[in-house]
Parts: structure tokens; sequence; C-alpha cells
């Protein structure tokens, strides 16, 4: 093997930065990883159980090798992508001051419009080049079909422009395909886990959700600033909708510390990847990689992610049948607390970051909602 300077990639997980090294095939420490993203079709979702059980069979294995997997043969409506993208972009065109009726401080949940000069992933990280709005669950919205008891003193999650109303009902449309394919996914995870289809259906009852409307502006060619920061998702899965005509943007980090192309491609509606949850219910066998957004294009570049992560209350842990001699290599973790930990390590300047951090709330108090 041949020695050479180290050179690493940094990205911040959790508020901490990580840094992994670059190599080189020959180099000491260099590892054979993957070298593109895996296409997976999806037609036999709703099949026999034999074919579901073979689609799981080849999302494990895009689990093991990459944690990246674009999803095709996906039954959508045909023109639900197009008109989803169209409000989008309608929104972002709107003027500064309409944008930010709906600014995300005014959330309790750090949802609502993210202009471009507060998105950043965290404490050190490089501002991000990109403005952004999101939603998730909220029992307080109708569209969201929820029947249980709302809990007393339940505040709205989600914030919406008081003069757009398009952005609810476009954003909502998409929810309402995009929602079931998520949960027909979660049973494809169960089983490539070697588990019943319904193992996690008890942990995901009312599930934390997330979609992200995001607007990413050309970049020049030799900026050294991305888009969107090098991160992993803290979600169970995240399904990723790139415009179909956008060029190259989305880049996945690979075990030799090399980012790999993601570029939307015909056919496959998302680019979907492992999160936080999946990783530490699999014990680190299914991995949540790292990826980036780097719009190089010299044109503008939308795209939604879909976030689906189990309930607030729900501990997720290593699964007993993936455990051996050296024992879980994740506590358990209860969801909720850590999704408020990631939120408001990642959203500083949010005032719920503020006041924990002015009061020195120790984090077993925090709790999600």
């Amino acid at each position: 093997m041949v020695s050479a300077p180290a050179r690493y990639i940094s990205y911040m997980s959790g508020g901490v930065e990580i840094r992994r090294p670059i190599r080189e095939e020959g180099q000491e420490g260099w590892v054979p990883t993957f070298e593109e993203i895996p296409v997976i079709s999806f037609k036999d979702i709703d099949g026999t159980l034999q074919e579901r059980m073979k689609l799981a069979g080849v999302v494990g294995r895009a689990c093991r090798d990459v944690g990246f997997f674009y999803a095709k043969d996906v039954d959508l409506p045909p023109t639900l992508i197009a008109d989803t993208f169209k409000v989008i972009e309608s929104f972002f065109a709107l003027p500064e001051e309409e944008k930010m009726t709906a600014h995300w401080h005014k959330s309790p949940a750090c949802r609502g419009y993210e202009p471009f000069s507060e998105s950043r992933l965290g404490t050190d990280a490089t501002k991000d080049i990109r403005e952004s709005i999101s939603i998730g669950d909220d029992y307080l919205d109708e569209e969201q079909n929820y029947r249980g008891v709302i809990p007393p003193g339940t505040r709205p999650q989600n914030c919406w422009p008081t003069s757009f109303p398009r952005l609810r009902e476009g954003l909502y449309e998409y929810y309402r395909h995009v929602y079931p394919f998520a949960r027909k996914l979660l049973r494809i995870f169960a089983l490539a886990l070697g588990l019943s289809e319904d193992a996690f259906e008890s942990q995901h009852k009312f599930p934390i959700t997330g979609m992200r409307a995001l607007h990413y502006p050309p970049q020049e060619p030799e900026e050294d600033t991305p888009g969107l920061n090098p991160h992993s998702d803290f979600s169970f899965f995240t399904m990723v909708c790139q415009e179909p005509d956008s060029k190259p943007a989305l880049e996945v980090l690979n075990l030799n510390g090399k980012w790999i192309s993601a570029p939307p491609i015909q056919g496959a509606v998302f680019t979907c990847n492992i999160g936080d949850f999946l990783e530490v219910a699999s014990n680190h066998v299914f991995t949540s990689t790292v990826h980036r957004v780097y719009n190089r294009s010299g044109e503008r570049r939308w795209s939604l992610p879909f976030f689906f992560s189990p309930d607030p209350d729900a501990v997720i842990q290593p699964l007993p049948n993936f455990i051996g001699e050296e024992g879980p290599k994740f506590p358990p973790m209860l969801v909720g607390q850590h999704y408020v930990r990631r939120v408001l390590n990642s959203r500083i300047h949010h005032p719920s970051a503020k006041f924990v951090r002015k009061h020195n709330i120790p984090m077993e108090k925090w709790h999600y909602g």
C-alpha cells in the first residue's frame, strides 16, 4: 500500500463534526465501496408475498452496500410531480415579505419558510446556499386525518404563507399520494431486516413526517460552498423527489471519501436513503449515508424530500438478530428526544434552541411537540 498525506471530508452530524479520510485505490485504508446508486423497480410492491420478499432482498442489499437507491415504477398520478413543482416554484418566486409570513421562527417545530440568510446545518457549518419551506406531522392539520386524542395545549406545528393558499393545496395533494407509498416502503424495510411485514407498525401509528421544499440558486463552478452541507438524515428513511429535468446536484459520500453523483434519472420518482433510526435498528448493518447538494448547473434547482420517522414516544434500539458477540453498537434511542436534539443542533437560532441554551435545560427534559 502507498502512504499519502491525509486528506479529509468534514461533515456535521447532530452538532458534532466528523471527518472521513479521502483514499485513492492503492492507498493504505482504501476499501471496496460503491461507485453508483442502484436503481430498484417497485412495480411489485403490491404483489404477492413472494414478490414483496424478492423486492425486499434487493432493497436490503442497497441499504447494506450504499444506503441510497433510486425507486422507479412507483404508481403515482401522471401529472402529480410536475404540478407539485409548479406550485413550489411559484412560492419561491414570491416577494420576500410574502414568504416571510410563514417564517420558521413562528413554528414551535422549526417549520415554515427559512430564507437564504438563515440556512445552515450546525454551529460550525458554512451557510447553506438555499432557501426552503417545510411542513410535517401536525394533529391540527385536517388534511392529515388524525383521529386520536389531541393533547391539551397542542399548538399548530406547521406555518403557512398568508397570501398563497396554493402551497398548502399543492403540498397536501402530493402528501396524499406519497404518504401511502412510504407506509408500504416501511413494510419492505421490515422484510429486508428479516422481520414480519408489520413489525414496525406499532412504532409508526402517527409518525414524525416532514416535507421540505428546497430552492437552490445556481452556483459558480469554482465556488467551494455546497448548496446543502454534508450531513446524514435523522429519519427512519427519506424519499427525495428531484425535479425530473433538473441537472445533477445531489452527491453521496462513499467509504473512501469520494462524492458519487445521484442525478435525476428517467422513470425514478424518488432517490431514497437510510436515516439514523433505521441504522440503529439494524445495528449499523444498514447505512445512514452522508450526502450533500452542489448546484453547479448554472440553473435554478428545486427538490422535495419527504422524511419518515417513528412516533415520538417510540424507542428504537438494535434488533436482536443483528447483535453479534460485540453487542449492540447503539444504546436505546427515544425517537422524539433524538429528533429534537438533531433539530435544535442544526437550527441554533430558533427561539426554542436559544431558550434551552439560555436556561441550560438538560437534554433529558427536551420533548417533542
